[in-house]
């Protein structure tokens, strides 16, 4: 959540009750992000002393603005796993006063923090309900966090008077909120909530829509992803920038994530090309005023502000505070979560066109990507002329068409873009240096995996393949790049197979030419995929190429033409087909030759911005 996301809400709905601000000198401050001064001093501008709470193991320690002139702030951790708060911290907690303000919702508050809080003196919790401060008595607000109506089944009705009368007697306003859930909103109303909550918004959408005129030319293209990381879609939003500069547009882009560390990895190319990029929502407090007289000049917007359910709103407000500040005339989301935060907000923002770029198969495969409201929000955006669903693959179009119920014609096919600098490869110098570095001779074999470490992309399976390569290639080594939650794992199955001096973890790397031309192998070993960049690149380079047949991998890899193909799973055959490869050197460069041209002729960037272009005026 992001600047606009935190405070819009307070600019729109805040005076409906009471000041948006809040009047207190002593608080207790609990958020899941990391605040700044000016956000402080909007919300809180009498505020003089005060205690931060952050959650112990969340990113968020020593990242507060402690210190800033005025308020003089104190953070304190709460770990659930060692009782909460220490002494020390209940102490100043103590000191901060009887009140604790919330920067979410109940709704997303910890019953177990309400409770330590209440031990160390709390009395009172605000909540921020969108915008609306709403104070309740920590009692109410902890026993606001039952529901009896969500009990088991196999208990009926019967638990609940027994239940309510046991609260009774131990505490009257506890009683008082359990027979009642005192808090609006206080938690998922059950099944069928999301539809309703769409319905709602789809019937206030449409009387804005009505009244809202569209723009035939095409000049400011807005893209929306999740982060600027090493990922084959960031990869793209940066091919595709680059591409629409050249041909005299006005690109910019937009990500969810802050633009630090490794979610900036493509950042200096954007800055190199004159391409300005940001998180969304990152304003000022005077774009932020922009927004809000711009969103107060609609009745109709502002309700449908209203009707945006939790899941949603926070995403939804970024970007909508940007597209209302830029007005593109295109808005390109990449990604699940930005295709539907991004499609709701560009609706709401009126921008003509929309365009959801999906890049492989989708989401409900990805237990780590997947969000429940996903579905119900993407076939609420499938009914919408503005909006253009688009797909780097045959496959994952066929595969997002299943599970969304709608027909693959609804979907137009944008293969992915390979630029002209990809085919001249490295200097010869940087790639003996990144062979040094592995610490290859010059007759050392080396097998290549680019990937993120994650479940979907195998990385285990990839450990496994050279682990079994390594029995009639002793002299065999492997390295892996890329970065994600598995690089644990992998460390420790390299280490357990005793694998530690054959394979190495390059991590997140710029230099991703250099390290392809080294290899005599680029091996894929994906469950799931659109159409891997990696593979692109690789073959560009003409590198021979093994790979799982997931998803749109046999769309670039035609079986011993292009590269050679094993069944998803298939450690046995992945070997095989790399020692066959590694045996064999002009098969080697038969493949890598045609995959070359192969590349060259289908995934040009001329090509592919064509294609681009005719969406957003289609």
């Amino acid at each position: 959540m992001a600047f606009t996301a935190r405070m819009l809400p307070h600019v729109l709905f805040g005076a409906a009750h009471r000041d948006a601000s809040l009047p207190h000198r002593r608080l207790v401050i609990v958020s899941d992000e990391a605040l700044s001064e000016v956000e402080l001093r909007l919300l809180f501008p009498r505020l003089e002393t005060g205690v931060l709470v952050h959650v112990v193991g969340s990113g968020l320690e020593s990242r507060s603005p402690v210190g800033i002139a005025g308020p003089k702030l104190a953070e304190v951790g709460w770990d659930p796993g060692k009782g909460g708060f220490g002494e020390r911290d209940a102490q100043r907690l103590r000191r901060a006063g009887g009140a604790a303000v919330f920067l979410k919702p109940h709704a997303q508050c910890s019953g177990r923090m309400l409770r330590d809080l209440r031990r160390c003196g709390v009395r009172s919790a605000i909540f921020d309900e969108g915008g609306r401060w709403k104070r309740a008595a920590i009692e109410r607000a902890i026993a606001g966090k039952f529901r009896l109506d969500r009990l088991p089944e196999r208990f009926g009705g019967r638990a609940r008077p027994v239940l309510s009368r046991l609260g009774a007697a131990l505490d009257g306003s506890v009683g008082s909120a359990v027979r009642v859930v005192m808090m609006e909103g206080a938690c998922d109303l059950g099944r069928g909530a999301e539809a309703k909550a769409i319905a709602r918004f789809a019937s206030t959408l449409g009387a804005i829509e009505r009244n809202r005129a569209s723009r035939k030319q095409v000049k400011r293209v807005m893209h929306f992803v999740s982060s600027l990381d090493s990922g084959g879609a960031e990869r793209q939003v940066v091919h595709a920038a680059e591409s629409q500069r050249r041909r005299g547009l006005d690109p910019l882009v937009r990500t969810q994530a802050a633009l630090s560390g490794q979610r900036a990895h493509y950042l200096p190319l954007l800055l190199e090309a004159g391409i300005e990029a940001r998180q969304a929502g990152a304003i000022d407090a005077e774009a932020l005023g922009r927004v809000g007289d711009g969103v107060r000049e609609s009745a109709g917007l502002v309700q449908a502000l209203r009707d945006l359910p939790h899941s949603v709103r926070d995403g939804v407000l970024d970007v909508l505070g940007e597209l209302m500040l830029e007005r593109p005339d295109v808005l390109h989301c990449w990604l699940d979560e930005p295709n539907v935060l991004g499609g709701v907000a560009g609706l709401l923002a009126g921008v003509p066109r929309i365009i959801l770029s999906t890049r492989n198969v989708n989401p409900s495969h990805f237990p780590h990507l997947h969000r429940p409201w996903m579905r119900s929000w993407y076939r609420f955006l499938a009914a919408r002329r503005r909006i253009v669903f688009a797909g780097n693959s045959a496959a994952g179009i066929a595969d997002y068409a299943r599970w969304l119920e709608i027909d693959p014609a609804r979907f137009i096919l944008l293969r992915n873009a390979v630029p002209p600098e990809a085919f001249d490869g490295p200097e010869p110098e940087q790639v003996e240096a990144i062979r040094r570095e592995i610490g290859l001779d010059a007759a050392q074999p080396l097998v290549v995996g680019i990937m993120r470490l994650s479940i979907e992309k195998r990385p285990d399976l990839f450990v496994e393949t050279i682990r079994r390569v390594r029995l009639a290639r002793p002299g065999c080594r492997a390295a892996i790049v890329g970065v994600g939650p598995l690089e644990g794992e992998v460390l420790r199955q390299v280490a357990a197979l005793r694998l530690d001096r054959a394979i190495t973890l390059l991590g997140q790397r710029r230099e991703v030419s250099a390290i392809l031309a080294a290899a005599d192998v680029v091996l894929l070993t994906s469950d799931y995929e659109g159409t891997p960049n990696s593979l692109l690149e690789a073959l560009a380079l003409e590198r021979a190429v093994v790979a799982t047949d997931a998803g749109g991998v046999a769309e670039v890899i035609e079986h011993e033409q292009t590269g050679l193909l094993a069944e998803r799973g298939d450690a046995g055959a992945l070997a095989a087909a790399v020692n066959r490869l590694l045996g064999d050197p002009g098969l080697r460069q038969r493949l890598g030759r045609a995959g070359r041209d192969m590349v060259r002729e289908c995934f040009s960037p001329d090509a592919v911005s064509g294609r681009t272009l005719a969406a957003y005026i289609a």
